[in-house]
């Protein structure tokens, strides 16, 4: 009798055990009652765009409370467009702090190995202060506490802009002047360079900026006309105020502009913003004269707001 009471009561706290067990936590086998999160991608005016595959690719990094690395998760352009649960397998109550990354690539940023999320400092491959250009890289941040019921979301959104350069009237400056000319004669692809002035390097886990100070030079070619030096694509880079930029040719620099005319007539200078392009045009005069620079700020994407200028597919 004795030995039925024990394993009676053997038995109720087994039952209690699990009763404990799936009240606190998710058995990795049944994971379809598990608490989860779903990653939502925004723009730059909060709209979601998630089902479009602006990211395709992102890194979810879990943290606890102390900030130290839980696990590490990656999710592919599938999962993301089709809202999938990112289940969260950790007892109830427990918090966490969560850090995602989209379009994270190790090809164009360094990118750590991380412990603690003090460690988590994404930055710009660089070389003597020149910068790659970073990728199309969208960021979040969420504290949460792991719920019984109900799916939690983080959101992720733009952090980095994009810029454009063009020249207008380049072909008078180089009938005016013997430098440019030369530098036009040489047919070197690499004759003239532009160059943007200057960011910070990096982000910490909080996307905060970091680093030191860098520039970039956006790659360059001859239009279709072979007259004007521009950059046939749109560069991606860290955003920043008060940005310089500069037109080069082989022998150094040949124009620097601090303050830039836009299309309101306002003049000022240039900052560049999340999911933004800002089109930077050096202008010469029919004389070869330097006249300035004008900006046009359009949406990702687009070089200018005239549909003859507009990036072909």
């Amino acid at each position: 009798m004795k030995h039925n009471k024990l394993i009676t009561k053997q038995t109720i706290f087994l039952a209690l055990a699990l009763v404990a067990l799936f009240a606190t936590s998710c058995i990795k086998d049944d994971l379809d009652g598990c608490p989860g999160l779903t990653l939502k991608v925004v723009n730059q005016d909060n709209e979601d765009v998630t089902p479009l595959g602006v990211v395709s690719s992102t890194t979810l990094y879990v943290f606890d409370e102390n900030l130290k690395l839980l696990e590490t998760r990656n999710l592919d352009e599938t999962f993301i467009k089709n809202r999938q649960s990112i289940q969260l397998n950790y007892p109830l109550d427990t918090k966490l702090h969560l850090v995602a990354w989209g379009n994270l690539t190790k090809e164009n940023q360094v990118v750590p190995d991380v412990k603690s999320a003090e460690d988590l400092n994404v930055m710009l491959n660089a070389n003597n202060g020149e910068a790659q250009s970073p990728d199309s890289l969208f960021y979040g941040l969420k504290k949460l506490a792991i719920q019984a019921v109900g799916n939690q979301e983080i959101v992720i959104a733009p952090i980095v802009g994009q810029v454009s350069m063009k020249t207008e009237g380049l072909q008078y400056a180089i009938k005016k002047n013997p430098a440019f000319r030369s530098a036009k004669a040489s047919g070197d692809a690499s004759a003239y360079e532009f160059q943007l002035n200057r960011t910070l390097s990096g982000y910490n886990y909080k996307g905060e900026q970091i680093g030191d100070s860098v520039y970039y030079k956006p790659e360059g070619n001859w239009d279709e006309t072979a007259t004007e030096w521009i950059t046939p694509q749109t560069t991606n880079v860290c955003y920043g105020n008060n940005l310089s930029s500069s037109f080069m040719d082989e022998n150094g620099v040949i124009q620097t502009v601090n303050e830039y005319e836009y299309e309101d007539g306002t003049v000022g200078p240039i900052d560049v913003k999340v999911y933004e392009n800002i089109l930077i045009k050096f202008r010469w005069n029919d004389q070869g004269a330097f006249i300035g620079a004008k900006v046009i700020v359009t949406p990702w994407g687009v070089v200018e707001d005239t549909p003859d200028l507009k990036p072909k597919n």
